[in-house]
């Protein structure tokens, strides 16, 4: 009797050990089909997106083409035309707000735009946007020595002050335009009537970067600041 017993527990056991991995199989199978199903829906999502970054590189491509010919355009009528639609398309890649090389280069090419028009809030707001969203691009420093310069002529000069200041801070390892950018605070100075900032911002330039172009006119502005003392 006791042996049937033992058979029966051991036989109960095998069975609950089998149900258990039969569960646990199902639940791992869910699981798999779950992980694949989402997979397949990432890899679809991948795909569109990687379809539409290409539609909008082309995009952005031909709208760059378009501003060369606007540029170069002497006809008013074919100007116009080029101006309306190069400024819808650059809004329409712009209002997607998706942080890609065409965003990047639309805004560029806006500021651009707005700066050419004279429109040196727009100008200097769409410069700025893109060294935010796109602070390690080598645009990014381009970006804001146009920002400080559509300040400049917007008389803002405490913000081209900043804008390049940020060039010579954050970009002193990648620019070639912190001589440029160090030059421009100098003169930004001069125009604040702040000599003697002006002459530590020449003479840092010099120290710094003996061998530049930007470095003689800056020592031409000491000699000129000099002999106004």
């Amino acid at each position: 009797m006791a042996n049937i017993i033992h058979k029966n527990e051991k036989v109960s056991f095998q069975h609950k050990v089998l149900l258990l991995l039969h569960k646990n199989g199902i639940i791992i199978l869910a699981a798999l089909g779950v992980l694949a199903a989402a997979l397949i829906i990432l890899a679809v999502v991948s795909n569109a997106n990687s379809k539409k970054l290409e539609a909008d590189t082309q995009k952005i491509e031909g709208i760059q083409n378009d501003y060369s010919s606007y540029l170069s355009a002497t006809d008013t009528a074919k100007k116009a035309e080029l101006k309306k639609k190069i400024t819808s398309e650059l809004k329409e890649i712009i209002a997607k707000g998706v942080k890609t090389y065409p965003l990047e280069r639309a805004l560029f090419i806006q500021g651009n735009m707005y700066y050419n028009d004279k429109q040196w809030k727009k100008s200097s707001e769409s410069f700025i946007q893109l060294s935010t969203l796109f602070p390690k691009s080598y645009l990014s420093a381009v970006a804001l020595l146009d920002a400080a310069a559509a300040y400049e002529e917007n008389n803002s000069l405490d913000k081209a002050l900043e804008s390049y200041q940020r060039v010579v801070d954050s970009y002193k390892n990648m620019s070639p335009d912190i001589p440029h950018a160090l030059f421009s605070i100098g003169r930004v100075y001069e125009a604040k009537k702040d000599t003697k900032s002006a002459l530590k911002t020449y003479n840092s330039l010099i120290d710094r970067f003996p061998a530049s172009n930007w470095t003689n006119l800056a020592r031409s502005r000491i000699i000129y600041l000099e002999t106004r003392k």
